[in-house]
C-alpha cells in the first residue's frame, strides 16, 4: 500500500502533466459509466433488444456490467474514503 501511494505522490508531483493525466483518466472514467448507462436505458426504452437483436442486447448487458465493475475496483484501488464507502456500499447490495 505504502509503495502505491508513494507512486501516486510521484505522479502527481514530479512527472510533467501527471496530475493532468491522472484527472483526465478519472474523469473519463466516470464519464465512461454514466455515458454507458444513459445508452441502455435509451436501448431499453426503444425497444433495441427486441427480435432479431437480441444476442446484441444480450453482449450489451455483458459489456455494461463489465464497465461497472471496472468502475468499481478503479473506485477502490486509491482506497480513500470514497474508495472505502464505494466498497461498502457494493458489498452491501
Amino acid at each position: 500500500v505504502t509503495d502505491a501511494f508513494a507512486s501516486i505522490e510521484y505522479l502527481m508531483t514530479s512527472v510533467n502533466f501527471g496530475w493532468l493525466v491522472r484527472s483526465v483518466h478519472r474523469w473519463s472514467a466516470s464519464m465512461m459509466v454514466l455515458s454507458m448507462l444513459l445508452h441502455v436505458f435509451r436501448v431499453y426504452l426503444t425497444g433495441g433488444f427486441k427480435k432479431p437483436r437480441e444476442l446484441t442486447w444480450v453482449t450489451g448487458v455483458i459489456m455494461a456490467v463489465l464497465t461497472v465493475s471496472f468502475g468499481v475496483t478503479g473506485y477502490s484501488l486509491p482506497w480513500d474514503q470514497v474508495g472505502y464507502w464505494a466498497c461498502k456500499i457494493v458489498t452491501g447490495v
